[in-house]
């Protein structure tokens, strides 16, 4: 989503405000969703001018994979990512190959203690997750 204001469209839920230093960048947060009850969805404000400029001009925010299937390694070879995902996804954005790309770090609050479900690029600092 290109900022918080948009969180009102998937969640009733807010970001903690411990929590919105961290956006926009390489945290994605899972919220209670609004639809259907009892189910949760991924959010994330990216921090790359590209997809920020992207969301601007369409008014709506993008909807991804994350470049990697659960459980499997994170890819960065733009043509691992193009033979991996060409056949489910509508579109792959070429912005080169990534070595250093760490995935983001990925953290539940739809649940009590928070539970971070993948470490990534951010590292939260524990108080955070109580």
């Amino acid at each position: 989503i290109p900022s918080t204001d948009w969180l009102a469209d998937f969640t009733a839920a807010s970001l903690p405000e411990p929590l919105r230093g961290y956006w926009p960048g390489a945290l994605t947060v899972i919220f209670p969703a609004r639809e259907p009850p009892g189910s949760t969805v991924a959010l994330r404000v990216p921090d790359d001018p590209l997809l920020m400029g992207l969301m601007g001009r369409l008014g709506h925010p993008l909807f991804s994979t994350s470049v990697n299937r659960s459980g499997e390694p994170a890819l960065w070879r733009i043509a691992d990512i193009v033979e991996r995902f060409q056949s489910s996804v509508d579109l792959i954005v070429d912005a080169g190959d990534r070595p250093s790309g760490i995935p983001s770090t990925i953290l539940d609050i739809s649940v009590r203690p928070f539970r971070v479900l993948r470490r990534g690029q951010v590292n939260l600092p524990e108080e955070l997750l109580r």
